[in-house]
């Protein structure tokens, strides 16, 4: 007895094309590496940390207020939400290329440990593909992170300016008062 396999596309269930989304500043925050690895990589390079998120918040507010006298309120704050959504979609494919590049490497140490186990004496080969697999992940974490802060300084800046409006409520942080009031003694 033998058994045949015949193709039938009207028993296959086809998945759902996948819903590529706009990425949300929830979704940067989670995605984006680790200021202390950005630290770590920075000074490995020599290179200096800047405040990108608070330059970015800064010049968002410039902006704004060079824009409100031509476009008004709505229309500036049109204006900036589309360059948050710029921001927002370049972090997220900084991010995404961040982590590819960070599972691609982990994948190589992997293979190459495993490789260092089984026959040392081929461990050189992986070992120029590990060096620019890691060298890679570092400039990938360090674009991932500054075009997370950038996109984040964007939407701090915009985030304030909405609520800076006239008779805007205030926020409930504002509303709680003190647990405790400093007494002053009077004699």
């Amino acid at each position: 007895m033998s058994l045949k396999l015949v193709p039938n596309p009207a028993n296959v269930l086809q998945f759902p094309p996948e819903r590529i989304t706009q990425p949300t500043v929830e979704m940067v925050q989670q995605a984006t590496p680790g200021r202390a690895l950005v630290a770590s990589i920075l000074e490995e390079r020599g290179l200096p940390a800047a405040d990108l998120q608070q330059g970015f918040e800064r010049d968002t507010a410039r902006q704004l207020a060079l824009l409100e006298p031509m476009l008004g309120r709505d229309g500036a704050i049109m204006q900036l939400r589309t360059v948050l959504d710029a921001h927002l979609k370049q972090a997220g494919q900084a991010c995404s290329d961040y982590r590819e590049a960070a599972d691609r490497m982990i994948a190589l140490e992997v293979r190459a440990e495993a490789l260092h186990r089984q026959k040392p004496w081929l461990c050189g080969t992986l070992a120029g593909e590990v060096y620019r697999a890691r060298a890679e992940f570092r400039t990938r974490a360090l674009a991932a992170r500054a075009a997370a802060d950038a996109a984040l300084g964007v939407a701090e800046g915009l985030a304030c300016y909405i609520r800076s409006a006239p008779g805007m409520p205030a926020e409930t942080w504002q509303l709680t008062l003190p647990l405790a009031i400093p007494v002053t003694h009077s004699r």
